[in-house]
């Protein structure tokens, strides 16, 4: 409906007609400048929020339901594949040797050593915080030749090893074992 223009636009009767109108085309109705009409005004539109909400028609909810029930299906079918593939890729993760790259330091540090005819160094023990920052926790020097190896601590404990028989010398006991 046009609103009509016939009348005089001062008619509060129109103004009402006009809003009424374009409320129930969904529009965005003009305000009244008259305070009487635009207290009508306000009346109507609180009036028309207490409408019933229209319910939906079958042919839409039908429509919806089949959608809704295709869509399942395909996730029904993608599900059981999408887990045994992320099953097949972790399992195949956890079995490859580039998985574990810290796995076998130790491994590798005895085969190192075991190709060793004589050494000597400092093995440091370190802790490392959230923040990033090392902590030294222990230091020991290390001598080795052949089967033969001597260590000593920050504390001065001696540890000797001739492959045969292992001493230990703790200079604040003052102790020989």
């Amino acid at each position: 409906m046009k609103p009509n223009e016939n009348f005089a636009q001062n008619s509060p009767e129109q103004e009402l007609d006009d809003f009424i109108n374009a409320l129930n085309l969904e529009r965005q109705p003009n305000v009244s400048n008259n305070q009487s009409v635009a207290q009508l005004q306000s009346l109507t539109r609180e009036i028309k929020t207490l409408r019933p909400i229209p319910e939906l028609s079958q042919e839409f909810s039908n429509a919806l339901y089949q959608k809704l029930q295709n869509r399942s299906k395909s996730r029904k079918r993608f599900l059981p594949w999408s887990a045994l593939v992320a099953g097949f890729l972790a399992i195949i993760f956890l079995i490859s040797p580039w998985s574990h790259p810290n796995k076998d330091i130790v491994l590798a540090m005895e085969q190192t050593v075991n190709q060793l005819q004589n050494y000597h160094g400092i093995l440091e023990k370190v802790s490392t915080n959230g923040a990033g920052q090392n902590q030294v926790i222990q230091r020991t020097e290390i001598w080795s030749e052949g089967n033969n190896y001597a260590t000593r601590s920050e504390e001065g404990i001696v540890t000797v090893n001739n492959g045969e028989r292992r001493w230990e010398s703790h200079p604040k006991k003052r102790k020989l074992r």
